[in-house]
């Protein structure tokens, strides 16, 4: 799960220690300055602090709001009340708990056990958008941990690009199916920085690609 946090110091460094335990890339800003409008394919979650200084006039709360495909917003505060654009407040200071429920009530995510698998002497452990390796996090983006993700929860099952690219994408035309390459490659050059040499994605001849045993990649 993705979040963006724009808050204070010191609201940040309390969110990052609530959620320091759970299955959250936290992306953390301190100022409304330079940041980029979101959407839910870059972001599952919005925390906003209600009180920064010229939020209500921004253009970034304004996009937001406007955004068909907005994801869910949160607002802290230091005062009652829930502003209209917020799904969800919390008065500060709070419990994190009270933000652990927020965020999992709004996002429909679940907080179950990671998907693991083991392969030779390595130990793969899938959450909802991390792969970690022996315990050694995977910086993987969010589409290329897709298709990984897919391979290994099919282990040894066959998948053609197409069906690759329309995991990832509604587009039917397959225009862009070249861009599958594009992240098997580097989906297989990160995991072998992990592993020193091992790949798990194999390529099948005229067929597609699945993920296998360890095999050292030449």
């Amino acid at each position: 799960m993705r979040i963006l946090a724009v808050v204070p110091e010191e609201k940040g460094r309390w969110i990052e220690s609530t959620l320091i335990d759970e299955d959250v890339e936290l992306f953390l800003i301190h100022s409304l300055e330079g940041v980029k409008p979101v959407n839910r394919s870059s972001c599952d979650l919005v925390i906003l602090d209600s009180q920064l200084e010229g939020l209500e006039e921004s253009l970034f709360l304004a996009s937001l709001v406007r955004s068909i495909d907005k994801p869910p917003i949160v607002s802290l505060s230091d005062r009652r009340g829930e502003p209209a654009w917020a799904n969800a407040a919390i008065i500060m200071p709070s419990e994190g708990d009270r933000l652990i429920m927020c965020i999992y009530e709004l996002t429909g995510f679940s907080r179950g056990q990671p998907f693991i698998l083991t392969s030779g002497e390595f130990t793969l452990e899938f959450n909802r958008r991390w792969l970690k390796i022996n315990g050694e996090r995977v910086r993987l983006g969010r589409l290329e941990f897709r298709i990984i993700d897919l391979l290994a929860r099919h282990r040894g099952e066959i998948f053609s690009k197409s069906a690759l690219y329309r995991h990832l994408y509604s587009d039917r035309s397959e225009e862009g199916i070249k861009i599958i390459d594009v992240y098997l490659d580097h989906a297989r050059r990160i995991i072998r920085g992990t592993t020193k040499g091992h790949s798990f994605i194999e390529t099948v001849f005229e067929k597609g690609y699945r993920f296998g045993e360890v095999e050292a990649d030449t």
